[in-house]
């Protein structure tokens, strides 16, 4: 566990998903987290502390038990405020863990970040319970944690889509977004192996 903090220029972060295929679990304790994306689905949910919360299209305070959802390449920031820092639980997932039964997740967009504002108090309290007992679950590892962490991953989207507005994206928007992912990727690992080069555009 240790503070997350990074300058304001946006990244393109990738996933290694080591313990279970396609979906991670970690707690972290954050100061400041600058814009970033990356190509799994995001669930954040603040264990402790308050954050503020900013993509292009949004802003907003997340308080201790609140939930934040971003889509795949979706950027956003996170920052501890007041000054100090906050303690969250962030789950992971790659959109294709659902392929042989549900194909059209890939082209699923969830319509705002700001979940809790669109459940009812009880199917939120759902929520927030089905994301710690999987992530209790996905670090205890006792027998089946693998099952149990993937069936509560099903009910956590079952519920996002019975709750929260979403629109499911034409597949031209889908390869397009696709492709920004890949071509951000490039750039990045370029500035990362020539950072003490004069790069041009």
């Amino acid at each position: 566990m240790g503070v997350s903090k990074t300058d304001n220029h946006q990244e393109v972060e990738s996933i290694n998903h080591q313990l279970i295929n396609k979906m991670s679990f970690f707690i972290n304790d954050l100061e400041y987290r600058g814009l970033h994306a990356h190509k799994d689905i995001e669930v954040l949910l603040v264990l402790s502390g308050s954050l503020e919360i900013e993509t292009p299209e949004e802003q907003f305070i997340l308080g201790e038990g609140s939930i934040a959802y971003f889509n795949p390449t979706q950027p956003h920031s996170c920052k501890s405020v007041p000054m100090g820092v906050s303690r969250i639980l962030v789950l992971q997932f790659d959109p294709s863990f659902c392929v042989e039964y549900f194909p059209a997740m890939r082209n699923l967009f969830i319509s705002t970040s700001d979940v809790r504002k669109h459940f009812p108090e009880e199917e939120y309290q759902k929520l927030t319970t089905i994301c710690l007992r999987a992530a209790t679950n996905y670090y205890i590892q006792s027998t089946g944690f693998v099952f149990k962490c993937i069936s509560d991953l099903n009910l956590i989207m079952d519920l996002m889509l019975n709750n929260v507005p979403y629109i499911m994206i034409p597949e031209e928007a889908y390869l397009s977004a696709k492709n920004f992912e890949k071509r951000m990727s490039r750039i990045i690992s370029y500035i990362k192996d020539h950072f003490s080069e004069k790069i041009t555009l």
